[in-house]
């Protein structure tokens, strides 16, 4: 799941329900900034902790995008199993 963060997304219930739900399942979260000096706070940081977050406002728009893919073939990779 790709989370493009921004203050109307911290500030929507449904984002949060849908976000905590998708925490709860263990599914896949990948971090997105998509506005200018955004900083993750409150209940976001708690559900975000040790995510790396892409900042697409931080870089230019093609590396940030290039961070993005990489973020996403990394969680495809099958994990080795203990």
């Amino acid at each position: 799941i790709v989370v493009c963060l921004s203050s109307k997304f911290r500030e929507s219930k449904y984002c949060m329900a849908e976000l905590e739900y998708a925490s709860s399942q263990t599914s896949p979260i990948i971090p997105v900034i998509v506005e200018e000096n955004y900083i993750v706070k409150g209940w976001l940081s708690h559900i975000l902790d040790k995510r790396n977050i892409i900042h697409f406002t931080r870089e230019n728009f093609d590396d940030s995008l290039l961070s993005l893919i990489d973020e996403i073939d990394q969680m495809r990779e099958p994990k080795d199993s203990i």
